[in-house]
């Protein structure tokens, strides 16, 4: 998926020409912290709801410094492009541009994390495993064919540095299936270190079913 199938076109444009009133009228109906300022077709920077507060209300956008004018991406990236520059610039938008570098729109943060929970190994049942083990010994290939041979599936993968530990990394898994307890043995037999597990065992299940058991047999 490309930036340019994220731009949520609904997002107010500043122009250098509005005054500071009309800016706080986007703000109140947009629901964003920040929102792009244009002159034309050109990106001009971010301006912030706070920012306006300081001027005049029929000053103009443009007589205002705005920020974060470097802070944006290209159509033709990946989402992922986005998601890096909204964490970097802390802001909950992030402007778009073309190949000219002209203004196409932005994508708002709450779009992205719309766009993450609908995706379909979010809502999926399964449990969530997480990994350490050295950056040298990782292998994407050995951890496949251990989750494989455990009958399961991983459904998505996560990468990030052992914040506790240098040379290290966290693993995160989310399987397909809810009793992790084999997976997590075999895991531990080839050397991997558990960090965390979310997920439900089958002990938990047979407790279950022989609680509902006796509770329908006192009911009798």
């Amino acid at each position: 998926m490309i930036a340019a199938n994220f731009i949520n076109l609904s997002i107010p444009v500043i122009k250098v020409s509005d005054t500071v009133a009309t800016g706080l009228d986007y703000f109140e109906h947009s629901k964003l912290y920040w929102l792009p300022v244009v002159r034309g077709k050109h990106f001009e920077g971010m301006v912030s709801e706070e920012m306006l507060f300081d001027n005049d209300d029929q000053a103009k956008i443009g007589s205002i410094i705005l920020q974060k004018a470097d802070d944006h991406i290209y159509e033709n990236q990946h989402f992922f492009e986005a998601l890096k520059t909204l964490h970097q610039s802390n802001t909950d938008v992030v402007a778009v541009l073309n190949v000219d570098e002209e203004y196409e729109g932005c994508i708002s943060a709450p779009d992205l994390l719309n766009y993450y929970a609908n995706i379909g190994f979010i809502d999926s049942p399964g449990g969530i495993l997480v990994l350490c083990v050295k950056n040298y010994n990782y292998s994407l290939s050995e951890i496949s064919r251990i989750v494989e041979s455990n009958e399961m599936k991983v459904l998505a993968l996560h990468v990030s540095d052992n914040q506790a530990e240098t040379n290290e990394i966290e693993i995160t898994l989310k399987l397909n299936k809810t009793d992790l307890s084999r997976l997590i043995a075999s895991f531990e037999r080839f050397g991997y270190t558990i960090a965390a597990n979310f997920h439900e065992t089958s002990l938990h299940h047979h407790d279950s079913d022989r609680l509902d058991a006796l509770l329908r047999y006192l009911n009798v």
